[in-house]
Parts: structure tokens; sequence; C-alpha cells
């Protein structure tokens, strides 16, 4: 029997091995916020661009900064009962 969310397909994060880990989807996968001296959020490229004492960034509470989360997956059986 295949798996029923990739029908056999390769790349699954179902049934490939553990473990399973996807872009996060709270910061998808830059791991941080960024911050100017106003505690405006901008984009990396300008947070690079200013100097150091006029930036600040968080990471990402969803991921602690990695970008990526693990993957679990839960089936659902609702979808099943019909």
């Amino acid at each position: 029997m295949s798996c029923p969310v990739c029908n056999g397909y390769p790349g699954c994060p179902c049934c490939s091995p553990e473990p399973h880990y996807v872009t996060c989807p709270v910061c998808n996968g830059i791991g941080y916020t960024y911050y100017n001296e106003d505690g405006d959020e901008i984009s990396e490229e300008e947070y690079n661009a200013l100097p150091k004492d006029c930036r600040d960034k968080e990471a990402c509470e969803e991921c602690d900064g990695t970008g990526e989360v693990e993957y679990e997956y839960e089936p659902d059986y609702d979808r099943y009962d019909e």
C-alpha cells in the first residue's frame, strides 16, 4: 500500500525517513525578523546596508532562527469518514 499523501511519489515528508523538516511557515524560511533603528520591520538587504549600531534582528519564535521546523504528519481522519 502506498502513502495516502503522496501515492508513492519520492520526497514525501510523510513517508521519507525521519526526521522530516519543512520550511518554517511563520518566517518563510528566513529565520529572523529584521528591524531598523526606529523599530520598523525591514528586509534582510536593508538590514545589511545599515550601520551595525542602527539595526536589530530577532530569531523566529517558531524555528529559533533555523528557517526549518520538524514536520509532524497528522492524518485527516474526518476525510475518511465519508
